[in-house]
């Protein structure tokens, strides 16, 4: 997706053309060589994703004038430039050779699973270790793949309560000894 260089917000469809009925997120197109709407509710492939660019950077024009704007893939691939293995090994106090064995290791592997919470997501640094770990991951291509993390469809289940946003057609119906009534300290959007 591109990131515009002037306020760091994602381009979306309405930067381009207030009053888009959407407002998808932009990328670059290079065998069009223009920005173009992404669906992430589409699979990648449906919309050509190999002619997205990944790096560069790239002028869309806007009705208040052209934003210089870049893939948040070069913008990742920016921020991490500075940490070559020698710099890490110092920060980390892990070989540099060791490292390029285990990036090596992860890269060959064809199915690599994400279990992060024990441990990680209890540390004082959670939040930016668990980040790292999801950045690996989605850049190791693993995600929804056979051998590794699966997203599968959810059984059916009973809505339990309108707060939801559901819509209350599908909220069930309670016995009436169960039901909060109006009177009570229950949230009014719960009734």
């Amino acid at each position: 997706m591109l990131v515009r260089s002037d306020d760091g917000a994602i381009l979306r469809e309405r930067d381009l053309v207030p009053g888009a009925a959407g407002n998808l997120p932009m990328v670059w197109d290079e065998g069009r060589g223009e920005a173009v709407a992404y669906d992430t509710a589409r699979s990648a492939a449906s919309q050509q994703a190999g002619r997205f660019a990944l790096r560069g950077t790239f002028d869309v024009a806007t009705p208040g004038g052209a934003v210089r704007c870049a893939p948040a893939f070069e913008l990742l691939a920016r921020a991490c430039g500075p940490y070559t293995p020698e710099h890490v090994a110092a920060i980390a106090g892990v070989p540099p050779q060791r490292l390029l064995q285990a990036g090596d290791l992860l890269a060959a592997s064809p199915r690599v699973a994400y279990h992060a919470w024990s441990g990680v997501g209890q540390h004082t640094n959670a939040t930016q270790a668990e980040r790292s770990i999801a950045t690996l991951y989605a850049l190791l291509g693993c995600f929804d793949q056979e051998g590794a993390n699966r997203q599968f469809g959810k059984p059916p289940h009973r809505v339990v309560c309108s707060c939801s946003g559901r819509s209350t057609s599908e909220t069930p119906s309670w016995p009436t000894s169960t039901r909060a009534s109006a009177s009570s300290t229950a949230p009014g959007h719960w009734l």
